[in-house]
């Protein structure tokens, strides 16, 4: 019987693409996922050579190392990506230290990396539709958020995380507002700001807001605004 090759050549040719993708951010997923097969391919292969039922050891095993290779350098991008983006450079004066920072209604917080953020005093909005308004004993508050890019990368807006506590309860947005803004989908350019409305649902009785913000899901710092509302 001729010899079945097909385990070692797939391996061969999953390596090589998987080697290609590797090396790109953000689409070395790709390159994992096809190393992976590589190596499943090229370990079976291997074997094979090995039982004298295929006669391409020679490929099986640039296939299964290509692979290895591949899945390697595909979570040393990621990682290095992931590390890239969470670094920190050495703070500027009016930078906030430690894990978290307390500020007052109408501050502002500064991180690592340049990204600048204010949080004005929180002021009742009413609702534009009787039927859309806050629950039974409930309110809606909202609070004008000011960002402002004073480092030397391009800001995503859309990665900045809010959340609020008003008398230790949690305080959902109020999406039916129509005062309320999605975060804006836009990168800012250095030296460059932009602004936008989050409106909050709160108890009616009177007690403190704490507004939680970070520029992004890596940010090691979070920035609390606090006050009685």
């Amino acid at each position: 019987m001729a010899p079945k090759n097909g385990f070692g050549i797939t391996a061969l040719v999953l390596g090589i693409i998987a080697l290609l993708f590797a090396w790109i951010p953000f689409v070395g997923f790709i390159g994992f996922v096809l190393g992976v097969l590589a190596i499943v391919f090229g370990g079976v292969a291997v074997n094979r050579a090995h039982k004298r039922l295929a006669n391409n050891k020679v490929m099986s095993y640039f296939g299964l190392a290509l692979g290895v290779l591949a899945f390697v350098i595909s979570i040393a991008i990621f990682g290095s990506v992931v590390n890239s983006i969470s670094s920190t450079t050495p703070p500027p004066a009016n930078a906030p230290t430690g894990e978290v920072t307390e500020h007052a209604f109408g501050g502002t917080a500064t991180w690592s990396g340049g990204e600048q953020i204010t949080v004005a005093v929180p002021r009742a909005v009413a609702a534009d539709n009787p039927y859309l308004g806050p629950a039974d004993g409930k309110r809606w508050i909202a609070v004008d958020v000011t960002v402002t890019n004073t480092g030397t990368r391009p800001y995503d807006v859309m990665s900045t995380a809010f959340t609020a506590q008003h008398s230790n309860r949690v305080a959902q947005e109020a999406y039916m507002s129509e005062a309320n803004d999605s975060l804006p989908s836009t990168e800012l350019a250095p030296g460059s700001s932009v602004s936008f409305i989050k409106v909050f649902e709160i108890e009616d009785s009177a007690g403190e807001l704490r507004l939680s913000v970070k520029p992004n899901a890596f940010a090691s710092t979070t920035a609390y605004f606090t006050g009685t509302v």
